[in-house]
């Protein structure tokens, strides 16, 4: 919908259609929730990043459904799909874990050696998340690095295909849907993410928060997370070939790749915790509520 205004909305019983606000849930952007001003005492939520409209947006449909725009702003990097006078933006909070075993204990149960570099990925099967690119690039990781082992955690619809690229190759370890993320975070020296598109993702800002070099496709909210060359490496979409490459960087240069990590998440402590989002959606509620109290009393009676 870029570029559309609220006067664009179809009219209902011969109204023109006006939104107070919009619950935060109803829509994400690329760092969390955006809701825009229109006009004043006119609020939308707008969206850097590909997610249909959610069930409480059933008045935006039909405009959603006729736009052209909706779609073609899907995959643009940090780019609105509408732009605003007012924007304000809510992370997604993740709440803290820790591991409860130690890498030692993790790394005997998957098999893998104690000095073997391991890279992993959590991620949802789907083709959103490219897992296929992943494998890709573990292919070329393992012609650097024979020793390695990479995991992949998480389930989803590609499994089956992403089983059947990986070949039955006992250094790549097809995890599933796992409950000790934490854990297996721990264990490994990069966190890799391939994504075509994505919001924010919390798998990537658990990584970050654990403290480990993330080099991941440089789309939509992963920017904000991931400082080039700083706290990790960013690589173009659909490039395993780039995204092995950089990996490859990290794990040749180890304490290079553990400062990186540091580095990050120090950059995030205390902005994307579960208390710093409420605070967040709090606000922006007091704000809207503030403009329409503040509207009734110079309203003429």
């Amino acid at each position: 919908m870029r570029g559309a205004l609220a006067r664009d909305l179809p009219p209902r019983d011969g109204k023109a259609l006006s939104f107070d606000s919009i619950p935060p849930a109803t829509a994400r952007a690329s760092s969390g929730t955006r809701v825009r001003r229109l006009s004043p005492g006119t609020y939308r939520a707008g969206d850097r990043g590909p997610p249909a409209p959610k069930p409480a947006l059933h008045a935006l449909r039909p405009a959603l459904a006729a736009s052209s725009h909706w779609p073609s702003c899907w995959g643009t990097q940090r780019t609105p799909c509408v732009s605003g006078v007012a924007v304000r933006t809510v992370a997604s909070g993740v709440a803290t874990a820790h591991a409860r075993n130690g890498p030692g204990e993790t790394r005997d149960a998957l098999g893998i050696p104690a000095a073997a570099p391991v890279v992993g990925t959590v991620t949802r099967l789907m083709e959103q998340k490219a897992p296929l690119d992943f494998v890709a690039a573990a292919r070329r990781v393992l012609v650097s690095f024979p020793d390695a082992y990479l995991l992949i955690v998480g389930d989803g619809p590609m499994y089956g295909e992403v089983q059947a690229a990986i070949g039955g190759d006992p250094r790549i370890h097809l995890l599933g849907f796992r409950d000790d993320v934490p854990e297996l975070l721990a264990v490994m020296d990069v966190v890799a993410f391939s994504s075509l598109w994505e919001g924010l993702g919390r798998a990537l800002t658990e990584a970050v928060l654990a403290g480990k070099p993330v080099v991941a496709t440089a789309v939509n909210g992963i920017p904000d997370l991931v400082v080039d060359a700083a706290t990790g490496y960013l690589t173009p979409p659909s490039r395993p070939d780039l995204l092995a490459a950089r990996i490859v960087d990290v794990l040749g240069r180890p304490d290079r790749g553990a400062s990186m990590g540091v580095a990050g998440a120090a950059r995030i402590a205390g902005r994307f915790g579960v208390g710093e989002m409420l605070a967040g959606v709090d606000a922006v509620y007091q704000e809207v509520l503030g403009e329409r109290s503040r509207r009734r009393s110079v309203t003429p009676t």
